[in-house]
């Protein structure tokens, strides 16, 4: 059984199927590495980092796919997860592209943070589940893997705001979202960007189901 690790609702629906037990973390530390416990506990085979992330290198654009077996965390600390399965996912699917991903609790925000990122730790996108599948694989000897669809490009800015709007199932919260207008912490034009640019990432994941299919086998 897989194990596959989501920050969002909308990820998990695309994650589940047959040999597959799918969690979303809504982006919250405690809840991701809770139900990460949980997973593990049901004896899943190894697990699976799956959801949109932020891009870091600027060759990347909305709805490119990254696939990693590394995840660097804020310390600078590198996870390697299991190669063999890199190279089958990426069989899988040959467009997608090879590279370690950046992992923490808070959103990369601003263009200077994601430069800085890219420039230092060699890292093509940024996600908040990453490292708690990573560390969590480590501690039980699991076999890991990250496939990531961007979201926002390293040239556009994701205000922190956006976190507040999700629960810790994954879900949507109206209410914060609304209270970040008002307050000016968001724009409602940068709201619609960030809700199309979410679904043309979620339109890649789609296209990585057949990786989650191969790794079930």
């Amino acid at each position: 059984m897989l194990g596959i690790v989501t920050g969002l609702q909308s990820e998990a629906k695309l994650a589940a199927g047959t040999a597959r037990m799918v969690i979303s973390g809504g982006g919250r530390p405690d809840a991701t590495q809770r139900k990460i416990v949980a997973l593990i506990a049901q004896g899943v085979s190894g697990l699976v980092s799956f959801g949109i992330a932020g891009g870091l290198d600027p060759r990347l654009a909305c709805g490119d796919l990254v696939i990693s077996a590394t995840v660097v965390d804020v310390d600078g600390r590198r996870y390697v997860g299991d190669p063999g399965w890199l190279q089958k996912a990426l069989s899988i699917q040959p467009q997608a592209l090879a590279g370690h991903v950046y992992a923490s609790d808070v959103i990369v925000e601003t263009t200077s943070q994601k430069h800085h990122l890219f420039s230092t730790s060699d890292v093509l996108c940024a996600d908040m589940e990453s490292h708690h599948v990573a560390r969590a694989a480590e501690r039980h000897g699991l076999p890991f893997i990250v496939i990531r669809a961007i979201s926002d490009r390293a040239t556009e800015v994701l205000p922190a705001a956006f976190a507040d709007g999700v629960d810790e199932d994954g879900g949507t919260r109206v209410t914060p979202i609304l209270q970040a207008l008002l307050t000016g912490r968001l724009t409602l034009p940068k709201v619609i960007q960030a809700g199309r640019s979410a679904s043309r990432a979620l339109q890649a994941l789609r296209r990585a189901q057949p990786i989650l299919q191969g790794l079930s086998g």
